[in-house]
């Protein structure tokens, strides 16, 4: 299922899931869990773009910017 992670953990309790991968860790002293893979994330803007031409980008001027993302603990883009 592609849903909230809260509401993952909520399947494995009440039996409808064996697992969940999920991007949020939850507390040991229910589950147990180990970390896969650390993401990395990458700053996509056109080549014109101001941005583009900088060697490094702090992420205080990207929040200057118009731009999409997703929002935490949900899979749905935001915009």
């Amino acid at each position: 299922m592609d849903t909230q992670w809260d509401c993952c953990l909520k399947a494995i309790l009440d039996g409808r899931a064996d697992l969940a991968l999920t991007a949020g860790q939850p507390f040991p002293v229910t589950f147990s869990s180990r970390m896969l893979f650390a993401d990395e994330f990458f700053l996509i803007c056109h080549r014109n773009h101001p941005l583009a031409q900088r060697q490094s980008v702090d992420v205080a001027e990207v929040a200057q910017h118009a731009f999409v993302g997703f929002s935490q603990g949900v899979s749905t883009p935001i915009n």
